[in-house]
Formats: structure tokens, sequence, C-alpha cells
């Protein structure tokens, strides 16, 4: 298993955050994905993903094939600026 740190693909700054396009974010979880099935092994990453009005901090579970099994969104913020644009998840998992 490969564990990255939190935002990992995304990074933890959150000027840097604000712009990025989503689909680049996507194309990178996509590429971790591929890394995942192509050694055979189970990877945790991290993004920050823009929803309609603000940001979830996620970590992705990937499987050994290559598959998002589940996401965990974090419920419990921590820092001004991860206080100020995420939203605290509601539940345990998506």
């Amino acid at each position: 298993m490969v564990l990255f740190p939190e935002a990992n693909l995304t990074s933890y700054f959150f000027p840097y955050v604000l712009k990025l396009d989503h689909s680049v974010v996507n194309q990178a979880l996509q590429k971790t994905c591929a890394a995942a099935k192509e050694n055979s092994i189970w990877v945790i990453a991290g993004t920050i993903r823009k929803t309609s009005d603000r940001l979830l901090n996620l970590a992705h579970v990937i499987s050994p094939s290559g598959d998002i099994v589940h996401e965990y969104a974090k419920i419990h913020l921590a820092g001004r600026d991860e206080q100020k644009y995420c939203v605290e998840a509601t539940t345990l998992t998506l």
C-alpha cells in the first residue's frame, strides 16, 4: 500500500487550489489509478475537490485493479484556510 500525504494531487495551498482546473485534477487522479493497477497495489491519494459552493478535502482509496473503491471526505477541518474554503463532510463516506 502507498499512502500519500493529504491533498497530494492538488496541494494544500488554497490560493493555488482555487485556480486549479477540475479536469486537470481528474487526470492526475486517473493517472494514479492507472499506476495502482500497473503495480497491483493499494493507494490512498488526496485531492481537494470543488463542489457547487465550497471545497471538499478528500482521500481516495484505490484498489490494485485501479478502481476508486472508497472516498473519505474530511469531517474535522483544521486551520483557518481550510475552515474558510472547505465544507465539513456530514458523513464518513461519500
